[in-house]
C-alpha cells in the first residue's frame, strides 16, 4: 500500500479577541558611561504575553506581534489537542533581533559554517529553551522551523514516545501554521509536498517502522520523502474522509501506544481510508 496524498487545505477561524493584548515592558541600559550603547545600537525591550517572554531590540510592535504568535500557536495546540499539557518545567524565551548582525552575536555557530543563515531557530533543554525568530526576514517560512520544534516540544511533554513518522509529522503538520488577520490555516502543504512529486513513495508498511537508524531519516533525498509523507500521512488522519478532525489520528496514536503491532497498525489504515491507490 501506497501513502494517500489528499490535498486539502484547511483554514479554521479564531475570533480576533480570543487572545489577550500582551503587556509590554521596556528596559534601556544604564546611563553610565561604560554603559552606554554605541550610536548604532538600540536598548532591548521586554514584551511579556500570557505564555511568553519576548526580549527584542526591534520595535515594540514588532515585539508585541511575535508574541501574538506564538500565543496563536499554542492556541491551535490547545484547540486541537485540549487534553494536552503545554507548559514543560521551563518557560519559551524567544528572541526577535531586528537584524542579521544582532542575529549573528546571538548564535555565531550558524555563521561560521557555509549555507543559507536561519531566519528562526529553536534551542531545546529541560531548564531553559529559547527560540529566536529575525525581524528582518518575516515570512511564513521564518516561523517555521521554530514552529515545527516548538511542537515537538508540547509533544514530548504529552508522550515518552511516539513513531518517528508521527513525531515528525505533526511537527510538520502544525509547524506550517499561519496567521492571518482573525484566521489561522492548519495543515497547509510544507516545501517537502512538492518534492514528492514524480518520486517514488515510502511503502506505508516501511514508513511506519521508521526509526532514528534508518536512511530514510539521515539519507538527505530519502528524507525528504519521509518528511513529506509523514505530513501527508497526518493531513489524511486529520482531514480525510471519516476522520472526524483529530478523533481517528488520537485514536489510533493511543493504539500505538497501547503497543499496537505494525502490521495491525497498517490494517487500521487501510480501513481508515483504503488503499492509497483508491485514496487517490
Amino acid at each position: 500500500m501506497r501513502l494517500a496524498i489528499l490535498l486539502f487545505y484547511c483554514a479554521c477561524a479564531f475570533g480576533q479577541n480570543t487572545l489577550p493584548a500582551p503587556e509590554t515592558n521596556s528596559r534601556t541600559p544604564a546611563s553610565s558611561s561604560a554603559n552606554k550603547p554605541l550610536p548604532e545600537e538600540k536598548p532591548w525591550i521586554e514584551v511579556d504575553s500570557l505564555h511568553f517572554r519576548v526580549l527584542s531590540n526591534g520595535s515594540e510592535g514588532d515585539a508585541r506581534r511575535v508574541a501574538r504568535e506564538f500565543e496563536q500557536m499554542r492556541a491551535v495546540l490547545a484547540d486541537q489537542f485540549p487534553s494536552f499539557r503545554l507548559e514543560s518545567g521551563a518557560p519559551l524565551l524567544i528572541l526577535a533581533p531586528r537584524d542579521e548582525d544582532t542575529a549573528k552575536k546571538l548564535a555565531p555557530q550558524f555563521w561560521k559554517a557555509k549555507g543559507a543563515k536561519p531566519a528562526g531557530y529553536f534551542q531545546h533543554g529541560w531548564e531553559k529553551q529559547f527560540a529566536m525568530v529575525r525581524l528582518d526576514t518575516i515570512a511564513p517560512d521564518t516561523y517555521k522551523v521554530v514552529y515545527h520544534e516548538y511542537v515537538h516540544t508540547v509533544l514530548h511533554i504529552n508522550f515518552r514516545w511516539l513513531p518517528l513518522w508521527l513525531d515528525e509529522g505533526l511537527a510538520e503538520f502544525y509547524g506550517n501554521s499561519r496567521f492571518e488577520r482573525s484566521k489561522i490555516l492548519i495543515g497547509a502543504p510544507t516545501i517537502r509536498y512538492a518534492y514528492l512529486q514524480g518520486r517514488a513513495l515510502i511503502p506505508i508498511d516501511t514508513l511506519l517502522t521508521v526509526n532514528g537508524r534508518s536512511p530514510y531519516y539521515h539519507d538527505q533525498d530519502k528524507v525528504q520523502i519521509f518528511y513529506g509523507e509523514a505530513w501527508a500521512l497526518v493531513h489524511f488522519l486529520t482531514f480525510g474522509p471519516g476522520m472526524l478532525g483529530t478523533t481517528k489520528l488520537t485514536q489510533f496514536n493511543n493504539l500505538l501506544q497501547q503497543g499496537t503491532e505494525q502490521k495491525k497498525a497498517s490494517a487500521i489504515l487501510r480501513r481508515y481510508g483504503g488503499s492509497a491507490e483508491k485514496a487517490r
